[in-house]
């Protein structure tokens, strides 16, 4: 068995919507690898992230980025994507 605890990912999932017969993206996934100390992470000169949510209710919108724990871009937001938008789920091309 192989397990990396600093990867992460944000993929949609797709499924059945609630009392309907159509089929797409109902829910993104995501989840923030390399957040806790210890084994998981800080190694070969990987720096620990934390995945954020920006939910902005006013524009029904929720944004997802990442930031480092430490270095000279802990400011910078990586992978920064739009999961929803306007209500709807945004799928990335």
């Amino acid at each position: 068995m192989v397990s990396d605890h600093v990867n992460d990912y944000c993929l949609p999932a797709s499924g059945r919507r609630h009392g309907s017969t159509e089929t797409g993206p109902a829910i993104w996934m995501c989840y923030g690898g390399a957040a806790g100390f210890g084994g998981y992470g800080g190694y070969n000169g990987y720096h620990r992230r934390m995945r954020f949510f920006d939910i902005d209710m006013n524009e029904a919108r929720v944004t997802t980025y990442k930031r480092l724990e430490r270095g000279a871009d802990t400011e910078k937001r990586l992978d920064e994507q739009i999961l929803v938008d306007g209500g709807a789920v945004v799928v990335s091309t």
